[in-house]
């Protein structure tokens, strides 16, 4: 697969309608870049020790995006690597859409901007 770079235009291969958008900004590292003052594996590892109280886990996520400067990319990481992730997802891409790719039942996104796991998604 071919590396991703900003300015590249992308797709979300897996998806039936696979939309079209612009990568606008990359982050390797998911939390280096977030400045969240906590390494992925810290974070993986809280994750795992909190599991699935949902009070506590809200609690942790909140006192995460104070801290961060992409406070929405926190939010996208917790997402994507929750228990249900066999793989984690570390590396993530911010993209604005052109044409929305379809997500699950629904026809369209609902965001035209978005951060993505960046194996989701393959230059067109």
């Amino acid at each position: 697969m071919s590396k991703i770079e900003v300015g590249d235009l992308v797709c979300m291969y897996r998806r039936k309608n696979k939309g079209m958008g612009i990568v606008l900004e990359h982050a390797p590292d998911l939390i280096e870049k977030a400045e969240a003052g906590i390494t992925f594996i810290e974070l993986m590892d809280a994750i795992e020790k909190i599991g699935s109280r949902y009070d506590e886990r809200a609690k942790f996520r909140d006192t995460l995006k104070q801290r961060a400067k992409h406070p929405e990319l926190i939010h996208t990481c917790l997402i994507y690597n929750a228990s249900w992730a066999k793989k984690p997802k570390k590396e993530f891409v911010r993209i604005r859409w052109f044409d929305n790719p379809s997500m699950y039942e629904m026809k369209k996104t609902k965001d035209t901007e978005e951060w993505c796991p960046i194996d989701w998604v393959k230059k067109m």
